[in-house]
């Protein structure tokens, strides 16, 4: 007998959502835990807040089209690489190459290779720690071997285009990976600025495991020992997922870094798995950047937040998106001003250039422009 389908329509939904694989099982995401909750009010003591930010000097002075590790250290234009290994962790296709001086690069292609590559410049110039990214609009790899993962930037003859290239840094090793909401800088208004960052930029990605904490190797040698890990680079922490959190009074912080490693998912607009995106100026734009103020704190937008039909059928996935958005709400709104000042002394041609060397359009420079100094205008009017 004919009759009403919407309760069928509604239970075949239902099941579909729980058939969906959960993308929080993923080896390279498991370590993202139940305690990355909304930060706590209170700071944690003690510790050096150097080896999360430094004075970035005179900013306005800043070369944003070459970021943290200068023209000294850029790849040399006639650089010759030769392939090592494919690097299966996160969900973009990477690869480690090595060039004809001995340095070692991460190379990544696809939709996060221009937008990470610009975001490194933007959070360089606010005083943070970030890898030293470049970007390559083509490159020759000697010995390319056929990956698991594909790629239409990878091409038969050894050609790859639009590349981003991460420089491994000789001497220095990861030691762990630290928590948004449990860290040795909580409370601090550097942290604080740091979760302003992350909304500026719409990183919608604000996993444990894209924050790193690196340090001599030394110091990762000795640590070795006392956690059992094989090796500290990613492609390994990822395998063994036992990449320890580092918390505060545990270690010497001299010489040691804190930061978000992974900004890939940036510029673009922030939402659930079928509404973000990646490096598109367009969607950035669209997206709002202040959400809610009270005369103390200030609430920023991150639509990571799932339906809360999830919370029962994917209920660690729910909480792993969840906490993203609490990560960059009640921020101290002194805090908020204080990186707002910082940011509005970028000028307009530092933040161009910091899209056009990424292989952005100037077109589409103009647009983040644009966009940025609408955010910034809003922190500053706090």
């Amino acid at each position: 007998m004919a009759g009403p389908h919407w309760y069928k329509l509604l239970f075949l939904g239902l099941v579909s959502v729980a058939a969906l694989p959960d993308p929080s099982v993923h080896p390279a995401q498991a370590a993202f835990t139940a305690d990355e909750r909304k930060p706590a009010p209170g700071p944690v003591q003690p510790a050096s807040v150097s080896a999360l930010w430094h004075d970035p000097g005179e900013i306005s002075a800043l070369d944003l089209a070459f970021g943290e590790g200068g023209p000294a250290h850029a790849p040399r234009s006639d650089a010759i690489f030769f392939f090592e290994k494919e690097d299966l962790g996160g969900s973009s296709t990477k690869f480690y190459v090595k060039d004809q001086d001995g340095v070692q690069w991460l190379v990544k292609v696809g939709d996060e290779a221009r937008g990470e590559t610009a975001a490194t410049r933007i959070v360089w110039a606010m005083g943070y720690f970030v890898d030293e990214d470049y970007f390559v609009p083509e490159m020759h790899v000697s010995g390319m071997a056929k990956l698991h993962r594909k790629s239409h930037s990878i091409h038969r003859n050894g050609t790859v285009t639009d590349v981003r290239l991460k420089r491994s840094q000789k001497g220095q090793k990861k030691l762990g990976t630290w928590a948004w909401a449990d860290n040795p800088f909580r409370g601090s208004r550097e942290l604080n600025g740091l979760r302003v960052m992350m909304a500026l930029i719409n990183n919608w990605d604000l996993k444990t495991v894209n924050n790193k904490v690196y340090g001599p190797k030394e110091a990762a040698q000795k640590d070795a020992s006392d956690h059992q890990e094989e090796n500290s680079s990613d492609v390994e922490d990822r395998r063994t997922n036992s990449s320890p959190q580092i918390s505060a009074g545990k270690r010497n912080l001299e010489n040691v870094r804190y930061l978000v490693s992974d900004l890939g998912a940036s510029f673009g607009r922030t939402g659930g798995f079928s509404s973000r995106s990646k490096g598109k100026v367009k969607d950035f734009a669209k997206d709002p950047f202040i959400r809610a103020t009270t005369p103390e704190t200030v609430d920023f937008v991150m639509r990571t937040k799932p339906a809360g039909i999830l919370r029962v059928f994917k209920p660690h996935y729910y909480r792993q998106r969840s906490a993203m958005a609490e990560n960059v709400e009640t921020v101290p709104r002194a805090d908020a001003k204080w990186i707002g000042g910082q940011l509005a002394r970028l000028t307009p041609e530092q933040i161009r250039s910091a899209f056009l060397t990424a292989g952005f359009t100037p077109k589409e420079a103009d647009g983040y422009l644009t966009e940025l100094q609408k955010r910034i205008a809003e922190l500053n009017a706090l």
